[in-house]
């Protein structure tokens, strides 16, 4: 892993912006340049639970929480299928607690298999509208964090061993 993470800072803000519309181009390539949606817009939505992937001083990734929602999670596509985006979603899913929901496009089977094999199931299908292009269908995820006890076998009560029957 050559890059690290951290909780975000205000002179982050312009390139996680610049990250968010290189990573929108990939995961919207349907919608034209114009109507993708601006961060600029957005940055009410990252006050207080945001972390970035940073290497060498270069932001590669984001995520942030709302609650117990994954709201945001975006890797520089140069970085993608390098642990950057599970590496960020294991942050999330330790802030968020016990329950942690997300939701993603229907064809992002990237982040879709990610999702997965970080233990989310699906929880439902919802329609959202992106400006300039209509509604679209997104993945409504959700995991469960439980926590097990386990006991040491030392605690227990000894049994007695029964006697072979002959």
């Amino acid at each position: 892993m050559n890059f690290g993470i951290r909780r975000a800072i205000a002179a982050d803000w312009p390139a996680v912006r610049h990250l968010h519309e290189r990573a929108v181009a990939h995961e919207l390539p349907f919608v034209d340049n114009a109507d993708r949606p601006r961060m600029a817009t957005l940055q009410h939505v990252f006050r207080g639970d945001l972390w970035v992937a940073e290497a060498a001083g270069w932001i590669c990734g984001f995520v942030a929480c709302v609650g117990i929602d994954v709201a945001w999670l975006y890797v520089d596509p140069s970085r993608f299928r390098q642990g950057v985006g599970r590496a960020l979603l294991r942050v999330a899913v330790a802030h968020c607690g016990a329950i942690v929901t997300a939701r993603v496009l229907a064809g992002n089977v990237a982040c879709l298999g990610l999702m997965a094999s970080e233990g989310f199931v699906a929880a439902g299908i919802e329609t959202v509208s992106i400006a300039g292009h209509g509604e679209v269908k997104v993945q409504v995820v959700r995991r469960v964090n439980l926590v097990v006890e386990r006991r040491s076998t030392r605690e227990a009560p000894s049994m007695p061993m029964p006697l072979p029957v002959r």
